[in-house]
């Protein structure tokens, strides 16, 4: 964990700046859901290192704006956003078929 945060930090230049929380310093915090059955009996911070994964996220906080809470994304129309990425990926199909076709 010290090295995804404090190191990954120093590694990029910015160890004076996050990769820690300390006042002043830019945080994103990320509160998990420890009861799950893959995350027991839980020991140590290690643990979820190896453990832990996405489905376990509750609530995100970035610089101290809460983002994701109860596991809802707040940031952004979800709904709207697949509809959108859905309507690109028919786009894309379309025009490698018709290069396929040799249509320009």
């Amino acid at each position: 964990l010290d090295i995804a945060t404090r190191g990954t930090a120093d590694a990029i230049g910015l160890g004076g700046q996050t990769g820690r929380l300390a006042p002043g310093a830019l945080a994103d915090i990320v509160l998990l859901d420890l009861n799950a059955a893959h995350l027991q009996p839980f020991h140590s911070v290690s643990h979820l290192v190896y453990a832990a994964g996405a489905a376990d996220v509750r609530n995100v906080l970035v610089h101290g704006r809460i983002v994701v809470k109860d596991r809802a994304l707040l940031t952004i129309d979800l709904k709207e956003t697949m509809d959108q990425v859905r309507e690109l990926a028919a786009k894309v199909v379309r025009n490698l078929s018709r290069r396929a076709l040799g249509h320009q």
